[in-house]
């Protein structure tokens, strides 16, 4: 069974890995660190095995119908955290903060970052790979305004270096 570890936000955007979880990993690698998750996404017919593994506010991914960590997400929270096993130093992150506002807290951090844009959402992509997603324009029915995602993705270097 897993132990609790600790995982700092800006530690994490800095490297482009959330702590430990790197991807590549198995099921059975992350339950060995981190234990069995709080919660688990659907699965389907065609695919018995839960993608999602849920931590709290994080999501651990999974490659659809392979047993490879793809992506390590936080959505929908507020000031995220870890859920039992995972302590979350959230450093100034919080749900629907202002772009501005984390690009301040990233330029005094020193991290280099560059824009992308893809329909309603800006990605802040980062020079580790790491990306913070924003929605720029309120929707009548979607999601509020700021920040409303960060992924850690096994290939997130690429949209920095490409500028994708």
């Amino acid at each position: 069974m897993g132990r609790m570890i600790t995982v700092s936000l800006e530690d994490a955007l800095r490297a482009g890995t959330f702590g430990p979880l790197a991807p590549g990993m198995t099921r059975a690698q992350v339950a060995s660190l981190v234990g069995p998750p709080d919660a688990m996404g659907s699965t389907s017919r065609k695919y018995r095995t839960p993608r999602i593994w849920k931590y709290g506010d994080i999501e651990v991914r999974y490659e659809l119908g392979a047993d490879r960590l793809t992506t390590v997400a936080l959505r929908e929270f507020v000031v995220p955290t870890g859920g039992a096993t995972i302590h979350l130093d959230p450093w100034v992150i919080c749900g629907h903060m202002a772009r501005q506002e984390a690009e301040d807290a990233l330029d005094r951090a020193g991290l280099h970052f560059r824009y992308v844009e893809e329909g309603d959402v800006l990605s802040v992509v980062l020079a580790s790979g790491a990306t913070l997603m924003f929605v720029e324009e309120q929707e009548a029915y979607g999601v509020p305004m700021g920040l409303y995602g960060v992924d850690f993705r096994e290939h997130g270097r690429r949209l920095y270096d490409d500028g994708l």
